[in-house]
Formats: structure tokens, sequence, C-alpha cells
């Protein structure tokens, strides 16, 4: 995939991700706002209810991806992934609402039925947007993503803007209804621009068990992934109060901008990546998969580097009120993980040659090390030390991809460093062409 000749897509790509970043920012004034204690239960909910939509995705819809790059098994897969999302979606979130109670008892919290009912309202405000967004990846409609975003965080942020400029108060129903409303335009717009995708049939060669075949390790690998990335919060809140997981919740809400950036390459190297695999041009996939790697780790290297010599110090003084200020020391640890992400994006590149059971393995290993660093935090009551969890899975599961990754299909270190070059040669290339 070379960067001149998709430089619309990654442009589009980019802007979407650059609503991301805005929408951060009117983040930040929403947790100024809100109680640790509220955002802390708002940082739950949020953290259950990407878990569950991970795990659809990698079980339902991942398969559009996969298999809907054959044209003539199109309505068949699209109609396979949508039933399948619907069950595990609905049915997961009915699972937390009935156990209420449970939870209650578990978490010691009396508000959690605030979390539980609020997550089955947004499960079905979400799952249009969720199905239709693996079209756009899946064509690499980077435009289309675009706007669908644009619905959602522009929406959310005019809404909170008019709620702090209208009312005195910001509670936890504020910021799920401002999430149900964003949630249902974005829905709205992504049926109206995938409309032409959105066919349905049961012929087709692709076979249900060939499906299952695919997204079952792959499906194992997300709930062994979204233990540490989503419902970090649910172990810690085992140990900690809520006004705790709500500092640490702001800092995980900064460290998004990393996270996102991962999303975004995720997104436009998975669908190149199976082309490639399909083809069997090995050269372009080491292309792919050497430039993606240097290009963020450069960019992250010298984002940590700023932020670590007091960057972050600076801008969550600057926006957040002294109750969280506890969280810079919570962001601190968590951007050394920025370092691995380039890394884990190489699992990428192993599911996408059939072999998701090789990352299941190196993410079951790395989910361990999670439970128990999280384990001894927890029973040492270090807030301080809470993101050691987190920072412990993205090294481990990062350095087991890339040596994966280096012994079966070649990584030479010297091509951490092709982005500086490649850079070079965009730039030189382009005067040229001036």
């Amino acid at each position: 995939m070379k960067v001149q000749e998709n430089i619309d897509k990654i442009a589009w790509s980019l802007a979407d991700k650059a609503l991301f970043v805005f929408y951060g920012f009117i983040q930040l004034f929403q947790i100024r706002n809100l109680e640790p204690e509220e955002f802390g239960l708002y940082a739950l909910l949020i953290g259950i209810h990407t878990w569950i939509f991970n795990i659809s995705d990698s079980f339902a819809l991942n398969n559009i991806i996969q298999f809907g790059m054959r044209k003539e098994s199109r309505k068949k897969v699209n109609t396979l992934a949508l039933l399948i999302h619907l069950l595990l979606a609905i049915g997961s979130s009915a699972v937390f609402y009935f156990l209420t109670d449970l939870w209650i008892n578990i978490f010691k919290e009396e508000n959690f039925y605030l979390v539980t009912n609020s997550l089955i309202v947004l499960t079905l405000l979400t799952i249009p947007r969720t199905y239709c967004l693996k079209f756009f990846y899946r064509d690499h409609n980077m435009k289309g993503l675009f706007f669908t975003d644009l619905g959602f965080f522009g929406s959310m942020s005019i809404l909170t803007i008019y709620i702090l400029l209208s009312f005195k108060t910001f509670r936890f129903e504020d910021m799920v209804n401002i999430y149900y409303v964003g949630m249902t335009i974005s829905s709205l717009i992504s049926l109206i621009l995938t409309r032409k995708n959105l066919v349905f049939g049961i012929k087709g060669e692709t076979k249900i068990r060939e499906l299952l075949k695919f997204s079952f390790p792959m499906t194992l690998s997300t709930l062994g992934h979204s233990i540490p990335k989503n419902l970090d919060v649910v172990f810690l809140k085992l140990f900690f109060p809520s006004a705790t997981i709500g500092v640490y919740g702001s800092a995980k809400t900064l460290f998004r901008l990393f996270d996102e950036a991962n999303n975004a390459a995720y997104g436009l190297i998975y669908p190149a990546a199976v082309r490639q695999v399909e083809k069997n041009d090995k050269k372009a996939l080491t292309d792919l998969m050497t430039k993606s790697v240097s290009f963020l780790l450069i960019i992250y290297a010298f984002s940590v580097l700023f932020l670590e010599l007091g960057l972050s110090d600076f801008f969550i003084k600057l926006f957040f009120p002294v109750k969280y200020h506890f969280s810079i020391s919570h962001f601190n640890i968590l951007i050394i993980s920025a370092l691995f992400l380039p890394f884990v994006i190489l699992s990428v590149i192993i599911n996408a040659q059939g072999k998701p059971f090789v990352v299941f393995n190196f993410v079951f290993i790395s989910a361990i090390l999670f439970i128990v660093v999280t384990l001894l935090v927890g029973l040492s009551g270090s807030e301080r030390l809470i993101p050691l969890g987190y920072l412990t899975y993205t090294m481990s599961l990062g350095i087991l991809s890339y040596f994966y990754i280096k012994r079966h299909i070649g990584f030479k270190l010297v091509d951490l460093f092709r982005g500086f070059k490649d850079t070079k040669s965009f730039i030189k290339e382009r005067l040229r062409r001036k």
C-alpha cells in the first residue's frame, strides 16, 4: 500500500481521527463539571458497552471484511453477520441487566443499576452504526466513515456545550443522554451512506462453518484483549471506590488519542493485509507492516518524550480541577505503553494470514499477566500503580507479536526507522513533481 496512491484515504482517515481529538477536548469540559464518582459510573458503562461490541465485532462483523471481499458471497455474509451481531449484542446487555442485583453486591455500588439500565438502550442504538462501519472499512471508504463520525461527535459536542451553558449541574444522566443522541444520529447517517451495501440473502459459497472457524479464535483473542482495554475499570472497581475509577478514567480518556490512532491504522492495515495475503504478495505485505510500525513508532516516541518532560502535567492542570490532578501520575504511566502499540498492530498481520490462534496465544499470555499485575496492585491498595496492568499487557503483546513476525516473515531492526527515509523520499518526489 503506497502512501502516494492512498493519500486521499489517509487524509480522510486523519480527518476522522481529528474528530476524536476534538471530542476529547469536549470531554475535558465534561469531566471538569462531573464529580469523580459520577464519571466513574460512566467509565464503567462505556467499558462494558465497548466490551460487548468488541466481542460482537470480532465474532460477527469482521466476517464482512474477511469474506466480503468475495462479491458473490456478500449477501449471505451480510445476513449471517447481522443475525449473529444482533444475538450477541442484545443477549449480552440483557444478561447484564437481569443480573443487576448481583453486580451491586459484588462491586458494593448501589448506583450500578444506572449502568445496566442505560446499557440496554445504548446497545439498541449502537447496533446499526457498528454494523455499517464495517462496509466503510471493507471498501476503504474513509470519507463515509468521516461523515458518520462527524454526526456522532458533532451532535454530542453541540449538546454538551448547550447543557454546560444552560444548566449549573452536569451529571451521569446528562452524559448518557448525550451518548444516546450521538449514537442515534450516527446510526442514521451510516444507514443512509451504506444503503447500497445493505443487501441480504442466503445464497453464496461461503459456509457458516467457514465463518465460525475464522471468527472463533479471533473472538477468543478479543475476549482477552478487551479485559485490560475495556474491563480494567471493572476489575479495579473490586478494590477501589468509584471516585478513584473516575480519576483513572480521566487519564484513560486522554490516552485514547494514542488508542484511536492505532484504531485508524488497524482500519487501513487489516483490509489491505487481507488483499495482499489473497494475492500472495509477500513483498507488499512486508512493506505494509514495516511502514505502518515505523511511522507509528516515530510519532508515538516523540509524543511520549514531550509529555513525560512535563507537557502532561501542564495540560492536565490547565484543564482539570484539583480533584482530578492525581490522573497525571496515571497518564504518565499509561503513555509508556504507547511505545508498544505499533508492535501490537502486527497481530493484525498474523490474523490476515489466517493464523488467529497464534494471536490468541499471545493475547492469552498477556491477559494473564495483566490480571496478575492488576490483582497485586489492587491488593496493595496503591492508587498510583493502577495503570501498571494495562502497561504490562501492551508491552507483552507487542513484544510477542514482533518476535513472531520477525521469525516467520522478516522484520529487521533497521526497518523500525524506515519512516524517516520514506518521509524524505516522499517530500523529494512531491517537490520534483512541482
